[in-house]
């Protein structure tokens, strides 16, 4: 009877598992792009960068003085406003700065900048190992509030990805769906080096 109840018992989470597995096969595929997964890349992408843009960085602090005095009455509050000329200039300036008067300072915003440049590339690397398992061809089938915005990652690509992303934005052809991030991201991919278009 015991042997008989452990067989019926063996044979029932068979069934289960076999179920549970066919059922996670066909599951939709844009469930990989689901909000949970993408709030966690969304973390990630300003999981260092909060320091880095907080009004007590040495870096903030000073760009926003530069900015101010640049007749930017804004400050760093808006720095889209600025011309990105001006920004190159005073980023370049806020760098000679910290280098010269804050080293200690500099160094740790350099350590920060480093262990956020490696949460980007992770980043980056997860949003294109979600699209390549979702497809090319069945991008816009996803979750515009939440899997769309996952895409927002690649405006901090790092230099190595760059041609990677590029290549994957065209394939899925992210113009023709959400212009305003096609561009933002090709400001990016492009080195900043001039408003967004």
């Amino acid at each position: 009877m015991q042997m008989k109840f452990i067989v019926i018992l063996f044979c029932l989470t068979l069934i289960i598992g076999l179920v549970l597995n066919n059922f996670n096969a066909s599951a939709p595929k844009k469930l990989l792009f689901a909000c949970d997964v993408v709030d966690s890349i969304l973390q990630k992408d300003q999981y260092y960068r909060r320091y880095l843009a907080s009004p007590h960085s040495p870096y903030i602090h000073l760009m926003d003085s530069l900015i101010i005095q640049n007749g930017y009455e804004e400050g760093f509050k808006i720095p889209s406003s600025v011309d990105s000329k001006i920004l190159i200039s005073l980023d370049k300036q806020v760098d000679l700065l910290l280098n010269t008067t804050h080293k200690s300072k500099k160094i740790i915003l350099d350590s920060i900048n480093k262990l956020q440049t490696e949460l980007d590339c992770k980043n980056v690397m997860q949003v294109i190992d979600l699209i390549s398992k979702i497809g090319h061809s069945n991008i816009k089938t996803i979750q515009n509030k939440c899997g769309l915005e996952s895409f927002i990652v690649f405006v901090h690509t790092p230099t190595e990805l760059c041609d990677t992303v590029y290549s994957i934005i065209e394939k899925i052809n992210l113009k023709s769906f959400n212009p305003n991030r096609y561009r933002h991201i090709m400001w990016h991919l492009n080195g900043r080096s001039e408003g967004i278009n």
